[in-house]
């Protein structure tokens, strides 16, 4: 295996293959996770890209195994959410295809951005994961993650 990771700097170009790794990260979460996808999507992913990237505000990485997409990672600067003066660094979009995962890409992606949070001027780091999601949710609070924010939800039915 030749595994590499590199910047998105040309998303229209590279779009195609992070579309599909966008898909199965979907596909992924709808697997223990009621709902359904936002009508277009994947349009708004795009727009929400191109704007982050445009402003120098995001940082998308794609993984490659000799010229085929394996794995994405993207964060984001974000304005604090609260009334505290933070320069959040917001993680998201993080998925590798399952014939690599147990490797060490989660921990290369992880180190990559939060070195350009650094550089960015991030006092802090967030994450939103989805608590059905146990191994994802217990892998980032062993890289040092702790819950700040529970947001609880209750299902409304008609």
């Amino acid at each position: 295996m030749a595994v590499s990771i590199r910047p998105v700097t040309d998303l229209e170009a590279d779009w195609p293959a992070l579309l599909e790794l966008l898909k199965a990260f979907d596909a992924h979460h709808l697997a223990f996770l009621e709902g359904e996808l936002r009508p277009n999507a994947y349009e708004r992913v795009h727009a929400r890209f191109t704007k982050g990237l445009a402003k120098g505000r995001m940082l998308i990485l794609l993984a490659e195994d000799e010229g085929a997409a394996i794995g994405i990672a993207s964060g984001a600067i974000l304005k604090s959410p609260s009334m505290f003066e933070e320069r959040v660094g917001y993680l998201n979009n993080f998925y590798i295809d399952e014939a690599h995962r147990g490797s060490t890409l989660i921990l290369s992606f992880h180190r990559l951005i939060e070195d350009w949070f650094r550089a960015q001027g991030a006092t802090v780091m967030q994450r939103s994961v989805y608590v059905a999601n146990e191994r994802t949710y217990a892998l980032w609070q062993r890289m040092g993650f702790k819950p700040y924010v529970a947001t609880l939800r209750k299902p409304l039915k008609p």
